[in-house]
Parts: structure tokens; C-alpha cells; sequence
């Protein structure tokens, strides 16, 4: 048995629900369901539309939120589900100065190392310290604050310009003033107090060029196999290497 209620105040009098409750429980007896849909009909075509069940003889009439006697007809309005923004992407330079920033102090150290093609005297000029301290750091010592400003904030110059171990300056673009009359990146790095700007200009500048002369020689390459000119064997660059580094003048540590 079901009992239409307006909530707008629409509903008849009490004789009317008595006579309509009636009229419901004799037809469920009969197994007439026919009431069931002109009822359904009824109420979708109310403004208010709201219908309290209280009985079980309405099953096929639908309802919304969690109780199953109530049933609101009033249009639903579908909300859009807005995306929330990605976080922005962080550049390469970005993660790297974080990742340099996080290792210990030998780390950056021997980043710093193997980034400028230094040996271990230069690298300690360049810290300004003496060889047995930075010993002493590559040995899992801390520095002291003034010292682990310094060394920070010369890998943090390198990240920024994207001077890795990885993809290391040419030692002669370090040591070699890059224009007349300028100082070495070298004698940059040594100064008392690191000049930021200079210092990332003549970074930038060493790596453009040795960018340059690395396709240069990629070039020069790719001329001699048009020639006719093979590949040395693994063999043959292994002889090459050895007699290379043998006729070297390596610095002393």
C-alpha cells in the first residue's frame, strides 16, 4: 500500500487518504497491479513529488539516497567533476641541483671533481683548503659551515649550468682563459669570494664550447668514413688509448 503525500500541501483531506488506502489494499488483494502504475504517473506528474511508502507493495517505484521508501521526481542536476591541475613538471637543471644538494659533502666533492676535470690539488684551491682537509672530507668528515657554504654553493653554480660527472667541461676550457684578457673559469673559482655571475657565464661558455668541438670532431668523423676510411678495431683504439695517456704530461697530485 502506498500513500502519495504532497509536500507542498497539495494532498486531499483525510477521507481522501482513508478512501485511497482502501481502494490500494483491494486491488493488491486481487493482484491488480495496474494502481501501481497510474500511481507512478501521478506522482512524476506532481511538482513536488515526494512519496512515503508504507508498505511493501511498491517495489518497482524508484527512490534516491539511502532510504527505500522515499522517492524524489525533481529534476537532478549533474555535476561536473573539475580536474585538479598537475603539480608542473621540474626541469633536468632543477632535479639536479635537488639531488646535488641532498648527497653528502665527499659526494659533491668528487662531483665537483669530475665535473671541472680537476685533480685533487686544484679542487682544494678551489675550496680553499688544504689537501689533507679535503682528504679528510672524501673520508666522510663534515666541514665546518663557512667550508660547506662554499663547496654547496659551487655545485649548485654547476647544476644550474648543467656540468655533471656525466657530461664533464674539457680541461683546457677550464684552465685556458676563454677570451682575451678574461680570467680562466680556473682562476674564477679560486677567487676569495665566487663571483655567481661570472662564474655561470664562463661555465656556459666552456660548455657551448665544447659542445662545439665535440661536433666538430663528430664531423671530422663522419668526413673520413665518406672517404673510404674504416672503423678502428676495439683492439686498435684500446693501442691508441694506452699510447695516448702514456705521452700525456699529467698533473701531479
Amino acid at each position: 500500500m502506498s500513500l502519495p503525500i504532497d509536500s507542498y500541501g497539495a494532498s486531499g483531506g483525510a477521507g481522501d487518504v482513508v478512501a485511497l488506502v482502501a481502494r490500494n489494499r483491494e486491488r493488491a488483494i486481487r493482484g491488480d497491479k495496474s494502481w501501481q502504475q497510474s500511481l507512478l504517473s501521478s506522482m512524476r506528474a506532481g511538482s513536488a513529488g515526494v512519496v512515503v511508502f508504507v508498505s511493501g507493495y511498491s517495489p518497482y517505484v524508484p527512490h534516491v539516497g539511502t532510504s527505500p521508501t522515499v522517492f524524489d521526481s525533481r529534476p537532478m542536476v549533474r555535476i561536473s567533476r573539475v580536474p585538479c591541475p598537475e603539480a608542473p613538471a621540474r626541469s633536468p637543471q632543477a632535479a639536479t641541483r635537488q639531488g646535488m644538494l641532498r648527497i653528502s659533502a665527499a659526494d659533491q666533492a668528487l662531483e665537483v671533481l669530475a665535473a671541472l676535470s680537476l685533480n685533487k690539488t686544484l679542487l682544494a684551491e678551489v675550496l680553499r683548503v688544504s689537501r689533507p682537509t679535503l682528504y679528510d672530507w672524501l673520508d666522510g668528515k663534515e666541514p665546518n659551515v663557512a667550508n660547506a657554504q662554499r663547496l654547496r654553493s659551487l655545485a649548485q653554480l654547476l647544476a644550474n649550468a648543467g656540468v655533471t660527472a656525466g657530461d664533464a667541461l674539457r680541461r683546457r676550457f677550464v684552465r685556458e682563459p676563454l677570451n682575451d684578457g678574461d680570467p680562466s673559469l680556473l682562476d674564477l673559482l679560486k677567487a676569495d669570494t665566487l663571483d655567481n655571475a661570472r662564474v655561470a657565464k664562463a661555465l656556459m661558455e666552456a660548455k657551448t664550447l665544447g659542445s662545439g668541438a665535440e661536433r666538430a670532431r663528430l664531423a671530422r668523423e663522419d668526413r673520413l668514413r665518406a672517404l673510404g676510411f674504416e672503423e678502428p678495431t676495439a683492439e686498435q683504439r684500446r693501442e691508441t688509448l694506452a699510447l695516448n695517456v702514456a705521452l700525456r704530461e699529467w698533473p701531479q697530485d
